[in-house]
C-alpha cells in the first residue's frame, strides 16, 4: 500500500473498468479501493502477478500520458484447487511532475480487454514494457 500510495497525487482520479463503479476521486479514496481488492485477494489465500506494456507515450516538461496494455495473473489458493487465471485490459495513466520533481499519476482509467492484445505490443525504446509473462498455451494436451 506504501508503492500505491506513493505514486498518486493527493487529487488523483481513478475510472474503473467495471459499468457499475462511479469516477473514485482523490488519493485516499483510490487506496482505499485497493485496500478491499488485495484484502479480498488475502483472504482467498491467493495471490496476483500484474505487468504493464506500453504502447504510446505522449509528454512535455511536467505532464505525460501512457496508453497500453496490462495483465493479471490470478494464483488461487491451492486449497481451492482452481487453476491459474489471466485477465487482460487496456490503460490510460496522466502523471504530473510534482514541485518536487516526482512524477505522479493524476488520472488512472482502464478497461478489458483480451489478453492477446498485451502479448502483441511492441516493445518501444526507453518506454517500460513488462516482460515477466509468457503466452500461456491454449492448446489441450494430446
Amino acid at each position: 500500500m506504501e508503492v500505491i500510495n506513493d505514486i498518486y497525487i493527493d487529487d488523483a482520479v481513478y475510472i474503473s473498468e467495471t459499468q457499475d463503479k462511479d469516477i473514485v476521486y482523490g488519493k485516499k479514496n483510490i487506496i482505499d479501493l485497493y485496500h478491499k481488492f488485495f484484502a479480498k485477494i488475502k483472504r482467498k489465500n491467493a495471490k496476483i502477478e500484474i505487468d504493464f506494456r506500453v504502447a504510446i507515450r505522449q509528454s512535455s516538461a511536467d505532464q505525460s500520458t501512457d496508453i497500453g496494455y496490462y495483465l493479471v495473473r490470478f494464483h488461487p489458493g491451492k486449497e481451492s484447487g482452481e487453476p491459474v487465471s489471466e485477465f487482460a485490459g487496456k490503460f490510460v495513466t496522466v502523471s504530473r511532475r510534482t514541485a518536487e520533481g516526482k512524477w505522479k499519476i493524476s488520472v488512472d482509467s482502464n478497461t478489458r480487454s483480451k489478453p492477446e492484445f498485451y502479448y502483441r505490443a511492441k516493445p518501444m525504446p526507453n518506454w517500460y514494457y513488462g516482460k515477466q509473462f509468457i503466452q500461456q498455451s491454449t492448446e489441450q494436451p494430446k
